[in-house]
């Protein structure tokens, strides 16, 4: 199987820096045998497949759904993979695609949630904590990866000034930081409320917002010199696919 080469960093990709309100983001699930993933009560997602209750909510990890597609969730990493892929880039890095087995393979079984970003970006939420009330504030951050130009990370602010994610190593005993865990939880029960499972309505995220198109004309005027030096075709397309990958 031939690695997505959407999914991978180009030169002629930039920081996304436009409004995504309107878009979706996108996880996957590993679904248990036997158990539903709808709490039969509440009609949401069950808390064990948003996240994990003790990890992986400072630093939420989706996908930009659109150009990053359903199908793409099956994607996984192996070990040797992740030694060089599950580290995050520059947008515009060259990264050689991935092999099948080698560094990814696929697991079938993968369901998925889905999380409109207007639903939770910038919001603000509000908790107790043994010295009074607090807040913190939900931010989208754009953070593409070697394997994955369209990661995007999901973190909370604490009062606009400590993110959430560079206190979860510290010692949570501290009074200091006793707003972490509470955060934490509130966090957890927000995407819980939000979050959609298998919702395939989605709209897709215009060029302007992911291409610089300086280095699309540069392509351009590569195909063209190429062209004039007579290179044959099947070499141009060859070279061109190099230049991008």
């Amino acid at each position: 199987m031939n690695y997505p080469n959407q999914l991978l960093p180009q030169p002629q990709y930039k920081k996304i820096n436009c409004s995504i309100d309107h878009l979706h983001l996108i996880r996957h699930i590993d679904p248990i045998s036997g158990d539903e993933i709808i709490d039969s009560e509440t009609g949401n997602i069950k808390l064990r497949y948003i996240a994990d209750p003790t990890k992986h909510i400072a630093d939420y990890s989706t996908s930009l759904l659109g150009k990053f597609k359903i199908e793409h969730i099956k994607i996984a990493l192996t070990p040797e993979g992740k030694k060089f892929y599950n580290f995050y880039c520059f947008p515009n890095r060259r990264v050689k695609k991935l092999i099948y087995k080698t560094d990814f393979f696929l697991m079938h079984n993968r369901q998925y949630l889905t999380i409109k970003i207007s639903n939770i970006s910038e919001n603000l939420i509000s908790f107790e904590t043994s010295s009074g009330l607090d807040n913190g504030r939900c931010v989208i951050e754009h953070t593409p990866m070697r394997w994955n130009f369209w990661h995007f990370s999901v973190r909370w602010k604490h009062n606009d000034s400590e993110y959430l994610h560079e206190q979860e190593e510290k010692n949570f005993s501290k009074p200091t930081q006793g707003w972490v865990r509470v955060l934490s939880t509130t966090a957890r029960a927000m995407l819980v409320h939000h979050a959609e499972i298998n919702n395939d309505n989605y709209e897709i995220i215009s060029k302007n917002c992911y291409k610089n198109f300086k280095n699309v004309i540069g392509i351009k005027q590569l195909y063209i010199i190429l062209k004039f030096l007579r290179v044959k075709k099947k070499w141009r397309v060859s070279i061109l696919r190099k230049f991008l990958t």
